[in-house]
């Protein structure tokens, strides 16, 4: 995904360019015009993302992708609540539903989640040193590069296995945020029935 390119504009554009590039074209792509959802996102995602002085230097420098602020709560906060109901959804009906301790459920399938991505991101890099030593002892005896399609091939799997890694180290950022909003809570498990009288009965 190049930002740039999805607002159609150079990589040196100004500031003000950027704004007036993001305006014209989200009134064409916004789903409420007839545009495509996907395309207003990506817009969007791309404006919001160079509108930030930190995360439009690190991806001018590097080209990597940080997520601003307003994205890291939004993604926090939707993380949560579909982890929650993913738990409990899981339980409910059954007999035993509240003899579970569902924060402690929530904190079990996140900290699962992040072995997940950091066992994943591994296996990754061990793959993109492979790759690159592979492509280093290739010999290609062509005179006219551009007809190296294998070297070419690996190099956009390398970019975008990188691509890969670098969203799980997103969404690794995103769940030790929701984390520590987890730690602010507790579940009872020892409330009796009595306790629960107002709690109508599904026919």
């Amino acid at each position: 995904m190049n930002l740039y390119d999805i607002l159609g504009l150079p990589r040196e554009a100004p500031m003000e360019l950027i704004k007036t590039a993001y305006k014209n074209k989200a009134k064409e792509h916004h789903p409420d015009k007839g545009g495509d959802e996907n395309d207003f996102k990506d817009l969007k995602f791309a404006y919001d993302t160079l509108r930030d002085p930190q995360c439009k230097a690190e991806y001018d420098k590097t080209g990597r992708i940080l997520l601003t602020k307003d994205q890291i709560h939004q993604r926090t906060i939707g993380e949560l609540i579909k982890i929650f109901w993913s738990v409990v959804n899981q339980r409910l009906e059954r007999d035993d539903a509240l003899t579970y301790d569902y924060v402690d459920l929530m904190l079990f399938a996140v900290k699962d989640a992040i072995k997940g991505y950091n066992k994943h991101n591994k296996r990754g890099e061990k793959k993109i040193q492979q790759l690159i030593a592979i492509h280093e002892r290739l010999i290609f005896k062509g005179q006219d590069t551009s007809n190296n399609i294998i070297s070419q091939s690996i190099n956009a799997e390398i970019e975008s296995m990188k691509k890969i890694i670098e969203t799980n180290v997103n969404n690794i950022k995103i769940l030790e945020f929701v984390l520590e909003i987890l730690e602010l809570y507790d579940f009872n498990t020892i409330m009796t029935i009595a306790n629960n009288k107002e709690l109508p009965n599904a026919e």
